[in-house]
């Protein structure tokens, strides 16, 4: 099996933006959908959707119950955002029984990106590992021992330009969010909230990968 590359990864979390695509888990909302798609040598991709622009991922995170936006302590993924890991475990189940024993990788962007994150650590901490976890735009989901598991499996994390989002919440003395690793790519955009755009991700991570290879 061949690891998938980001650009593949980043395809694969666009096309869950796509109005006519079906969904694996779609009766948890919008903002909670997961796709699948397998490869010709068996690999499983599971692509959850996030957040279509930065405004909206905004107006969704300052939104939600002052409860979800609370840190709390997972026995052990350490420090977690409260209303990520809730999103996260509503899935966790079915994922985990469709991945049992397959290879299999997963990916997001913006909202998505964090559920891939949560999603991918959870699974490694119950013996099914992804062979590789991508972000494009994650927000910070947790704190060092997150980023410590989330980390332990092949992982790409990546920040277009200025893009607001990866940057959120802010770290602060009793709320130690920690990011996982980005690769910056793409140019600072005179509106921060347009370099969030998938589009420009999927733009970005190709021209990244291709010039890594020439």
């Amino acid at each position: 099996m061949i690891l998938p590359t980001d650009t593949e990864l980043v395809q694969a979390a666009a096309a869950t933006y796509a109005p006519h695509s079906k969904p694996f888990i779609a009766d948890l909302g919008q903002a909670i959908r997961v796709f699948k798609t397998v490869r010709e040598d068996g690999l499983v991709i599971m692509a959850i959707e996030g957040t279509h622009d930065a405004p909206g991922w905004m107006l969704d995170f300052f939104g939600v119950k002052a409860d979800d936006q609370q840190g709390m302590n997972h026995a052990t993924l350490g420090f977690l955002h409260a209303g990520f890991y809730a999103s996260a475990v509503s899935t966790l189940t079915r994922i985990a029984l469709d991945v049992n024993g397959k290879q299999y990788a997963i990916c997001g962007h913006s909202l998505g990106a964090i559920m891939a994150l949560m999603v991918g650590s959870l699974l490694i901490q119950d013996g099914l590992p992804p062979v590789k976890i991508a972000a494009f735009a994650p927000p910070r989901g947790g704190g060092e021992q997150f980023v410590k598991v989330a980390t332990s499996v092949p992982c790409s994390a990546y920040r277009f330009g200025n893009d607001p989002v990866p940057m959120i919440p802010m770290a602060l003395p009793l709320f130690p969010w920690q990011q996982v690793p980005l690769i910056q790519i793409g140019q600072r955009m005179a509106w921060p909230f347009s370099a969030h755009a998938i589009d420009n991700y999927v733009a970005g991570v190709t021209a990244h990968e291709v010039a890594k290879e020439s």
